[in-house]
């Protein structure tokens, strides 16, 4: 089972952890946290279809404390967790295309991006991460 999360900051990183138990007892559990920068901060290189961006120094150094946090939130299941950064102002397009390559097959959704609309037309079900709550079970969320 692959499940996606979308990480806007740091505080997001946190709400992953109510994620930890399923590792053990789901042991095909894989993990695609993915961090998207809006590409009107950047420097874009080139036109065509993959097209190659410059960010800000600023935007590295949180990208790159967004993913450690990512890593050692989930060390013991370091080769299940997958760190993902796009750059893009498409977040939809952005969404539905790491869902087709990362074969995702569940969202996990933070309370704020619950009622985003980029995700209302996603072809996934969900599951909302309540901060210190228990989170509604992966396994009733997939046969929902």
């Amino acid at each position: 089972m692959n499940v996606l999360m979308v990480v806007d900051e740091l505080a997001d990183v946190d709400a992953l952890k109510a994620l930890k138990p399923y590792f053990d007892p789901v042991e095909d559990l894989q993990l695609t946290v993915l961090y998207i920068t809006d590409d009107k901060s950047c420097i874009q290189l080139g036109t065509d279809e993959h097209p190659h961006f410059v960010l800000p120094d600023a935007e590295l150094i949180y990208r790159d404390e967004i993913e450690d946090r990512v890593l050692r939130t989930f060390r013991p299941w370091h080769e299940r967790v997958h760190f993902r950064h796009e750059v893009g102002d498409d977040v939809v397009e952005i969404l539905r295309r790491v869902i087709r390559e990362a074969s995702i097959d569940l969202i996990a959704l933070n309370p704020r991006q619950h009622t985003d609309d980029a995700y209302a037309g996603l072809p996934l079900r969900r599951i909302v991460l309540r901060g210190d709550e228990q989170p509604v079970s992966i396994e009733d969320a997939v046969r929902t």
